[in-house]
C-alpha cells in the first residue's frame, strides 16, 4: 500500500512540475530532504492523513472496547 500511494503521489507531482519549467528546477532543488517547499508539503498531508485514519480506528476501537466492558458489568449486576 506504501509504494501505491508513493507511485501515485510521484505521478501527480511529475505530471504538475512537467507543466511549470520552473516548479520542476525548485523541486529538484529541495527533493534531497525536508527542506522546505513542494517537498515538505506532500509529506505533512502525508503524514497528516495517516495520523487522522490511525485516530479515527483507535477511537472506533476504544470505543468498541469500552461498549463490550460496559455490556459485561451490567450482566454481572442483573
Amino acid at each position: 500500500m506504501r509504494y501505491f500511494l508513493m507511485g501515485l503521489v510521484i505521478e501527480l507531482v511529475s505530471s504538475s512540475v512537467s507543466a511549470c519549467p520552473f516548479c520542476s528546477e525548485n523541486l529538484a532543488k529541495n527533493s534531497g530532504g525536508f527542506a522546505g517547499g513542494l517537498t515538505l508539503g506532500i509529506t505533512i498531508t502525508i503524514f497528516l492523513m495517516l495520523g487522522v485514519v490511525g485516530s479515527l480506528a483507535g477511537f472506533i476501537i476504544y470505543q468498541i472496547i469500552q461498549g463490550d466492558k460496559r455490556k459485561k458489568l451490567r450482566k454481572l449486576h442483573i
